[in-house]
């Protein structure tokens, strides 16, 4: 009851009487008595009030109902006598509607011919045999009503005519998922421009819905158009499946049951035209965020999946502004890897969607134009296919080419080809229609027998169309407005060359005011949104409030006559739902059910192009120019409505695309350089690389050479977008361990600064700066090559000159780092202790270290200062040494943000050994017990992570065994006989070995030390055997890298560790051979 009244109230039906008795419950409804009166009142009140109603009662309160609706005249009024009488409503259409609401045939919803001709284009109708009913004296044409489907996938059409091949395929397919419990199954269906793949899948889930209905059984279908600009948006399409499912899950733990969609359907005229704003609908709208979350939340809980995935998932993918609590979350946010959380992400959102549909019978994914789709949501699907069972996959696309771009590994592709095929995989290929097909069309579009359609019409309709049946609809639909009375057609009137004439001659026919609306709508996407529209043509058309007003109706007439013309189609979404969501019997734009009492829930309206043919040759016709400002416009809507949001990537990449086509190169590159940033964050570099690349080729750079032309037109901030561009982009290779392309994409960016003439018009130099940096990191790891060092000394003298000219004292400050670092570890010490005092010059710690450390996270120039004590040691300067050991321990490292470990690690990190070498061990482990053992421990806590947490233990070992005052060596001794102990990877290595001391060295000094504590054994020959190999690894790393003070410190270890070898074989065979003697 209360279900049935909220919808007759959204779309103000009466109530007339409600029956319940033990054959169930009846229910009268009625339109058209005064309060609920309105202009086409069947297509945009009462019919879709219908859907909903039955939508609502069986998806939200699992209630199976059949509903009759009819129109007619009937009497509303008294009926009884004076002691007993009623409100009654009574008549030849009522008793019609009882009798369709009872039928054995009602498949859900019946409606007669009269709602058949009231309703408009925006419905389909499936003819049933006609009943006989009281008061009729012929029998009556009842009807199923087909409703609008959502997004641009196109609706189920009453003229479809072929592929019933296809179709079988498709029923076989879901009936054996349906009915038994067996792994999911793919079907991929191809075929050129116009063959109507999404027809094709269209009608055959329509056809799926009705079996699984009569059969009782539960279906939930998700149907998605992946656009170009999603290939960009990591999870973009997949994490708003994921979004819509997330109301289907039947169980939510204890407390939760399923909250469905209800549904609604609105139409052009229950909008309020005069207040619309130019404001977009938000994915974050705040009324569903507590909702959401809360969800997400309790998602997490039931597929035991740490809490931060519903932040991550909330905030980066959803747009939504969610925060855990910090007891959920505890320490586990400095312990997550960015490469595992990016593995994990995949599988959480694949099991996230199966929880959510695992009480389903039958779950179908749809994926139109499925070319377009973004890497991860691919591996998602792939993980969903492999995994599950009863889920049947479908995807659209132009046919399978080495030209076709495709987000699919050629791994899985050639798996389902082979291992799957004709078993779990199916791929269909669509090609024309054949003339009888043909024939059936013309028939059924004009409304004709076939034996009325003419020789010349059939022959041409097939010919000129070639089979499409796009085409072949086009030139029909173009007949159908010209069709005479008698019902015939004249074949010459389909003298048409090809569908783009035929398009562009239906739109010279309309007035100037549809054609520039369909121009913006075109620029606006394949779909676009009502506010969208409206505020562009605030913007183009100017005037004050009475003219803004007159153009909005006209703006409705013209998009109504574009439904009417199959142009474009309407839908729908309430306030927090989510587009393109079908499910079980409901072909409609579902939308979820406003609470008890909540009659004004705000909706948000959009069309679609009925066929993207329409919209490319739109888009053909206006002039670059119009286009162009256009773009503009809808980009500056879309940047204020965004404002500070970050985090929506849908919304951002739209942005990019609409600067991009603007010509707006440098918004669109600082777009792309945020968006990427997130990605980074989020361990997404082939996303950020894919996105970055995407940026570069719209300035004409990037992979190819670039031509002095292009440069020669570069301005100064044009130059500098793209010096910003490479550097990130250089980033990103570099994160992704493209050493190579990072290498080729800094050099490439300096090359283009020395090209192009606008070079010194670029007002600020520090776009400059990350390049440098980059290419710096890429020299120090020997990943350029440079024999004679002299490309990357002129690359430094660059960057300082850069950085004078700035007057940035924190630039300066790393670039004479980058030059104490270059000079040092070509071997240059002395050179390098100049360089040092230089530095320490201008670098003044309190004021420059929190700075410092905001880019790379450590302070170059503090470890500077600390790596000239090891310079200072090579020199054979002892007390210039202990001069900067006592700096850095007494003074420098007080002004160190002690809770940035790892900067303290590192400061640290070269004093330690140079402390040890002096005799300082003692004081050396003081201060690492203080600066980073500590600190980590006040700052941190057990259970959490830093990159250089593994070597803490070994490094006290190491400067304790060197005091000699251990007691007890068995648990290091364990330690070190451990091989998993002893070496910490190659990354740390060549990093720490930029400090003087490899970190594998440690433990082969470790090694080398307890070896002199144990008498002759096992234990012994083993702790000098893994200390030799150790130390081989790093002597021949050390060469290769030309790492001189690491390479001077482990050459010592390594000979040390070769005297003990000796002496113990010497040993061993001197006691074997007094063993034999005796023998």
């Amino acid at each position: 009851m209360n279900v049935t009244t909220r919808e007759l109230r959204k779309f103000s039906g009466h109530l007339r009487q409600f029956i319940a008795d033990d054959k169930g419950v009846v229910i009268i409804a009625t339109f058209g008595l005064r309060g609920s009166t309105f202009p086409n009142m069947i297509a945009e009140r009462a019919l879709p009030c219908t859907i909903v109603i039955h939508n609502a009662l069986q998806n939200e309160l699992a209630v199976q109902n059949q509903i009759g609706a009819t129109v007619g005249e009937a009497y509303c009024g008294v009926a009884g006598g004076n002691k007993r009488h009623e409100y009654s409503v009574m008549g030849p259409s009522v008793n019609l509607a009882a009798r369709l609401m009872s039928s054995p045939e009602n498949p859900g919803i019946l409606v007669d011919e009269a709602v058949k001709i009231g309703a408009d284009q925006s419905y389909g109708f499936n003819a049933l045999p006609p009943v006989k009913a009281k008061g009729y004296a012929e029998p009556v044409p009842i009807f199923e009503p087909l409703s609008p489907l959502e997004r641009s996938w196109g609706r189920v059409q009453p003229n479809f005519v072929g592929r019933k091949p296809e179709i079988l395929r498709f029923l076989n397919t879901g009936r054996a998922l349906a009915l038994s419990v067996s792994p999911s199954k793919f079907v991929w269906v191809t075929g050129g421009v116009g063959m109507g793949k999404s027809s094709v899948v269209v009608h055959a889930l329509e056809h799926i819905r009705r079996i699984m209905k009569t059969n009782r059984r539960r279906l939930i279908v998700t149907k998605t158009v992946a656009k170009e600009s999603d290939q960009l948006v990591p999870f973009g399409v997949f994490s708003m499946v994921l979004l819509e499912v997330l109301d289907y899950c039947q169980q939510w733990g204890d407390e939760r049951s399923l909250h469905s969609f209800g549904g609604s359907i609105y139409s052009l005229n229950t909008l309020e035209w005069e207040t619309l704003s130019g404001g977009s609908r938000s994915r974050s709208d705040s009324t569903n965020v507590a909702k959401t979350a809360d969800q997400l939340a309790l998602l997490c809980r039931e597929i035991n999946t740490p809490p931060e995935f519903a932040e991550l998932f909330g905030r980066h993918l959803f747009g939504l502004d969610l925060r855990i609590k910090k007891k959920e979350q505890g320490q586990q946010r400095r312990s997550s890897s960015k490469t595992a959380m990016l593995k994990n992400l995949v599988g959480f959102m694949a099991k996230a969607f199966l929880r959510c549909v695992q009480d389903a019978d039958l779950t179908v994914l749809a994926f139109d134009d499925v070319h377009h789709l973004d890497e991860l949501s691919w591996r998602v699907l792939r993980s969903v296919f492999e995994t599950s069972n009863k889920v049947l996959i479908i995807c659209t696309s132009p046919p399978i080419t080495k030209n076709l771009r495709v987000p699919w590994d050629p791994e899985f592709w050639k798996t389902l080809n082979s291992k799957y095929i004709n078993d779990r995989f199916d791929l269909m290929n669509l090609g024309p229609l054949d003339e009888g097909e043909i024939l059936e069309m013309i028939a059924k579009t004009l409304g004709i027998q076939q034996r009325h359609v003419s020789s010349q019409l059939h022959h041409n309709v097939f010919s000129q169309s070639k089979g499409m049946p796009s085409f072949a609809h086009e030139i029909l639909e173009s007949l159908k407005r010209g069709k005479t009375k008698t019902g015939m057609v004249e074949a010459s009137e389909t003298a048409f060359e090809s569908v783009g004439e035929l398009i562009l001659a239906r739109l010279d026919a309309f007035d100037a005011s549809v054609r520039n609306v369909l121009n913006i709508g075109a620029v606006l996407g394949s779909s676009f949104e009502l506010v969208e529209l409206v505020a562009v043509l605030r913007e183009v058309l100017g005037g004050d409030e009475e003219e803004q007003l007159h153009h909005i109706r006209k703006t409705r007439e013209a998009l109504e006559l574009a439904v009417q013309e199959g142009i474009l189609f309407l839908f729908h979404t309430e306030k927090g739902e989510n587009e393109g969501l079908l499910q079980e019997s409901s072909a409609v734009s579902q939308a979820s059910p406003a609470e008890d009492g909540d009659e004004d829930a705000e909706i948000t309206f959009g069309f679609a192009f009925c066929h993207e043919i329409w919209r490319s040759t739109i888009l053909k016709l206006m002039l670059q120019e119009r286009k162009r400002d256009i773009h503009r416009i809808i980009a500056e809507s879309l940047r204020s409505q965004l404002g500070d949001n970050n985090e929506d990537y849908l919304s951002k990449m739209k942005l990019f695309s609409h600067y991009k086509a603007s010509g707006d190169y440098e918004a669109a590159s600082m777009v792309a350089m945020s968006v990427g940033t997130s990605y980074e964050a989020l361990g997404m570099h082939s996303q950020n690389i894919r996105l970055l690349q995407d940026a570069l080729a719209m300035w004409k750079i990037g992979n190819d050479s670039v031509s002095q032309e292009v440069l020669d037109f570069f301005t100064g901030e044009e130059l500098g977008s793209v010096m910003q561009l490479y550097g990130a982009i250089g980033k990103a290779y570099s994160s992704d361990g493209q050493d190579r392309n990072s290498v080729r994409a800094y050099q490439d960016a300096l090359t283009i600064l020395g090209l192009a003439p606008a070079s010194d018009d670029i007002v600020d130099r520090s776009v400059l700066f990350p390049i440098f940096y980059g290419l710096f990191d890429c020299f120090k790891f020997g990943q350029v090559e440079d024999d004679e060092e002299k490309y990357e000394k002129t690359i430094i003298r660059q960057f300082l000159d850069e950085t004078r000219r700035v007057g940035d004292p924190i630039h300066y400050c790393r670039a004479l780092a980058m030059q104490v670092d270059f000079v040092g570890r070509i071997g240059q010490f002395e050179e390098a202790t100049k360089h040092v005092l230089e530095l320490r010059k201008v670098y003044i710690p309190r004021e420059h270290s929190a700075e410092l450390c905001l880019d790379g996270g450590s302070d170059m120039a503090a470890i500077a200062i600390s790596r000239s004590a090891l310079y200072h040691l090579s020199l054979g300067e002892s007390e210039d040494t202990l001069l900067v050991c006592r700096y850095v321990t007494s003074d420098l490292m007080y002004h160190m943000d002690l809770s940035n470990v790892h900067n303290s690690f590192l400061v640290i990190y070269p004093v330690l050994w140079a402390m040890k070498s002096i005799g300082l061990a003692n004081e050396a482990r003081r201060n690492f017990n203080h600066f980073v053992i500590d600190a980590f421990r006040q700052y941190y806590g057990e259970g959490s992570m830093t990159p250089y947490l593994p070597l803490h233990e070994p490094i006290l070992m190491l400067l304790e065994l060197d005091e000699g005052n251990v007691d007890d060596l068995s648990v290091y001794i364990d330690w070190a006989l451990q091989e998993d102990n002893l070496r910490f990877g190659s990354i740390v290595n060549q990093n720490l070995g930029m400090y003087g001391k490899c970190a594998d060295a440690i433990s082969a000094e470790i090694c080398m030390i307890l070896s002199d504590h144990l008498a002759q054994g096992e234990e012994k020959l083993q702790l000098i055997q893994s200390g030799l190999d150790v130390a081989l690894e790093v002597t021949s790393l050390t060469k290769r890298k030309g790492m001189i003070s690491a390479r001077s410190d482990i050459v010592v270890i390594y000979k040390q560790l070769m005297i003990r070898a000796k002496a113990l074989v010497l040993t061993v065979r001197r006691g074997s051979s007094g063993h034999g003697n005796q023998g």
